[in-house]
């Protein structure tokens, strides 16, 4: 497990973890990483990632419950990169079902703007081909986000300004780029992505969470 802390925020505990790409079992701190460079560099992909595609003129969609989303039917980035979502709402219920619909060499990017905040008590699937690493979920509020229990999301989870709780399950990657911000994992899992590929969606972000119980950044 790696942090980009450049100490240990873990001071007289343990980290609870299991073999990669889930979580279970029970590994001392001699395991843990900090000051990660490779994770430090990750984050600040991602985050410029963000930037660029929160830049980008998106199609609006509003997830009111269950529902499919073609991803051919977004809006094309400027550089080809992705099709790109704007989510201008999102009231789908507990229990909800959202397909996202997309071909296996397609990358799909869903922005949520300001005042928007994923109630993410639904489920995310994907079918067509699309791989969770093709799957971003820009997230740029303030408002904390929580994967809810009995929820499983597919794709990957990037919150730029707010702490992240997961008590669900999230088939993909999880990025807190919030400086000093906080992710707690409890009772849930984290599965990591394949590698990405390409510099499409993820570039290089190679930040794999194989069941932190929490983590700050510098």
């Amino acid at each position: 497990v790696e942090f980009s802390n450049a100490s240990n925020p873990f001071s007289g505990t343990t980290v609870t973890a299991g073999t990669p790409g889930s979580i279970g079992g029970t590994t001392t701190q001699t395991s843990v990483a900090f000051n990660s460079a490779r994770v430090t560099s990750a984050i600040n992909q991602m985050n410029a990632l963000s930037t660029y595609y929160t830049s980008q003129t998106g199609t609006n969609v509003s997830i009111t419950g269950t529902q499919t989303i073609a991803v051919a039917s977004g809006t094309v980035a400027a550089d080809s990169s992705a099709y790109v979502y704007n989510v201008t709402g999102w009231t789908a219920a507990s229990g909800s079902t959202i397909t996202v619909n997309g071909a296996a060499n397609t990358w799909v990017v869903f922005n949520f703007g300001a005042g928007v905040t994923p109630n993410l008590n639904s489920n995310i699937v994907l079918t067509g081909g699309i791989a969770s690493d093709h799957v971003l979920y820009n997230y740029t509020g303030t408002t904390n986000l929580t994967v809810a229990s009995n929820t499983t999301i597919n794709g990957v989870i990037l919150d730029k300004a707010a702490d992240i709780t997961v008590s669900g399950t999230v088939l993909g990657r999880v990025f807190d780029g919030k400086a000093g911000g906080t992710t707690t994992i409890s009772a849930s899992s984290v599965v990591r992505a394949p590698e990405p590929a390409s510099l499409a969606v993820l570039g290089t972000a190679a930040l794999a969470l194989f069941g932190v119980k929490r983590r700050k950044h510098a």
